[in-house]
């Protein structure tokens, strides 16, 4: 490309200064106008032009690929956190379900095995250790609230959760969910209920008002209840998950802050 350039260069200072170009223009209506350009000038500037827009093209080029790689890279970051926090709750489901498989197997043994110096079996049988830990799920629920959040926000209480399949078979699961907020510091107790529904003894009447679900791993679920202005606010959210026959399969009890 230098060689190139220096023979046009080369080349123009070889022509003669008599080879120009005249222009020549009308201004007005009876007046004419003209001037002289020298071919090298004018093909100086061509030149220029001609390499001023190929390299403008091949910069901004070179420009547009970096932000496209860059864009692609950030995609694909994205996509392998999101693959990593997905494999990580399917690991903590399983991680439950193998927990809640041990205390139905320990349950089962130590209700089967006599007390120690008496001929009896023990009729109470043993707590199950998930039961114990608060923050474990009950024993015998097939499904578990993570990532509980709630929110206020004006006249409006939101709430955001993941329901977790943590059956110890892996089932698919589904059925009804019902989210029933209440203030048990007011007299008589207030309830609001996600989606409506009528309660009776601050259970639903029929668990198929609530929201249908469907579940292999966990599903996002989110409610919103209306709030009187001035008035009481929950305190307490109740996550209820009935099977299509009506079985209650998790009952779970979330505090509100604030």
């Amino acid at each position: 490309m230098p060689q190139i350039i220096h023979r046009i260069f080369k080349w123009m200072k070889r022509m003669p200064d008599a080879e120009h170009f005249t222009i020549m223009f009308i201004r007005g209506s009876n007046k004419l106008r003209s001037f002289t350009l020298s071919a090298p000038l004018f093909f100086g500037a061509l030149i220029f032009l001609v390499l001023y827009i190929t390299l403008s093209i091949v910069f901004i080029n070179l420009y547009f690929n970096g932000l496209w790689e860059d864009s692609a890279q950030s995609k694909r970051l994205a996509e392998l956190q999101a693959q990593i926090r997905d494999t990580r709750e399917v690991l903590e489901g399983a991680k439950q379900r193998l927990r809640l498989l041990g205390d139905r197997i320990s349950v089962k043994t130590e209700n089967s095995e006599p007390k120690a110096g008496s001929g009896k079996p023990d009729g109470g049988g043993a707590i199950p250790r998930a039961e114990q830990a608060g923050n474990m799920p009950q024993a015998g629920s097939l499904l578990d609230v993570q990532r509980f959040s709630a929110r206020k926000d004006r006249e409006q209480l939101r709430i955001h959760f993941r329901l977790v399949n943590i059956d110890p078979d892996s089932r698919p699961l589904s059925g009804y969910a019902v989210m029933i907020a209440m203030n048990s510091e007011t007299d008589p107790t207030r309830y609001w209920t996600y989606p409506r529904l009528a309660l009776e003894n601050g259970l639903p009447v029929n668990f198929e008002d609530g929201e249908y679900f469907k579940i292999r791993n966990y599903r996002t679920v989110r409610g919103k209840y209306a709030l009187e202005k001035g008035g009481p606010s929950p305190t307490s959210v109740t996550i209820l998950a009935y099977d299509e026959s009506g079985r209650l399969i998790m009952k779970k009890k979330m505090g509100i802050d604030g």
